[in-house]
């Protein structure tokens, strides 16, 4: 019994092993996608505010504000 429980700890440590060694790898393409996520999220709710706020309603802007409501919607569903 004691062997089994060796095993699996064993087994353990491998997988944190290798995870932590995959999240080095990609330690860039994670700050750069979170860096991206920062700027995407201050840059849409600008958009929302100024289309909503200093324009006329037009179809333009209707669009665009919704695009930018559901990329919102978007990069808040991979937090």
């Amino acid at each position: 019994m004691d062997t089994n429980v060796s095993m699996s700890e064993k087994q353990n440590f491998q997988l944190e092993s290798l995870e932590k060694e995959k999240v080095l790898q990609n330690i860039g393409g994670i700050i750069f996608v979170s860096l991206m996520m920062s700027v995407g999220i201050g840059g849409n709710s600008v958009a929302i505010f100024v289309y909503l706020r200093k324009y006329k309603h037009s179809s333009y802007g209707t669009f665009i504000v919704a695009l930018a409501i559901v990329d919102l919607a978007y990069i808040d569903m991979w937090k």
